[in-house]
């Protein structure tokens, strides 16, 4: 008598999202076609934003340093993504046989001026901790990349410090802020910024009240 017997091998196989079979690729490839085909954090037919950008953080550790950070370069200058290689700079100084690598990378993938905050923002979005080294190198030398004319395009400018310094900074076009992270106080020359001790969320809200009122008291 012969025996139907379930081969439980055949279900651990990887399988669309439709249950067809499918072939299982390394790595290097997943997190390439993660990164290239989507636009972070929005919806696609078969998967949610956030299930893609979990998939990336996953697999970032797994791919070689120098492999992550040339796929986040070619995402920034050749398919003109904007966030998702952010992310994978964020998720490469998480670790440290990656972030010899952060502060070259960051430099590259950031074009823009408002990606300055916006990498912040990503990089502080599972809460604050402490820039890494490498990420204020990369930061740093960032800045120096936009010229007085590519700052001047944004009606505000945010800087979000932990070091301390005596040099004045120059006064910004259009509204500015100053946001000290570190535990010492009032050790730049402030001028026209305005000064705030301290980052949580309510400083977006404080920001914005600030400036609603003195729209107010100009009218």
């Amino acid at each position: 008598m012969k025996l139907n017997i379930l081969k439980l091998s055949l279900l651990a196989r990887p399988r669309t999202y439709e249950g067809a079979p499918a072939i299982a690729i390394p790595p290097e490839a997943a997190l390439r076609r993660s990164v290239l085909a989507c636009m972070l954090w929005e919806d696609e037919f078969y998967e949610s934003g956030q299930t893609i950008a979990a998939r990336i953080r996953e697999l970032v550790p797994q791919v070689a340093p120098e492999v992550v950070a040339a796929l986040a370069v070619e995402a920034r200058a050749t398919m003109k993504l904007r966030h998702a290689p952010l992310l994978l700079v964020r998720e490469m100084a998480r670790y440290a046989t990656h972030r010899a690598l952060v502060a070259e990378t960051l430099v590259r993938v950031i074009q823009r001026a408002d990606e300055l905050a916006e990498f912040v923002a990503i990089y502080w979005a599972e809460g604050r901790v402490p820039l890494s080294a490498q990420v204020k190198q990369g930061l740093a030398a960032a800045f120096t990349n936009f010229d007085e004319y590519a700052l001047a395009k944004y009606d505000r400018i945010v800087i979000i410090t932990d070091e301390q310094s005596h040099d004045r900074v120059p006064a910004p076009r259009g509204r500015g802020y100053v946001i000290n992270v570190a535990s010492a106080r009032n050790g730049v020359g402030y001028g026209p910024w305005l000064h705030i001790d301290g980052f949580s969320e309510a400083v977006l809200d404080y920001i914005r009240e600030s400036e609603r009122t003195n729209i107010n008291k100009s009218h």
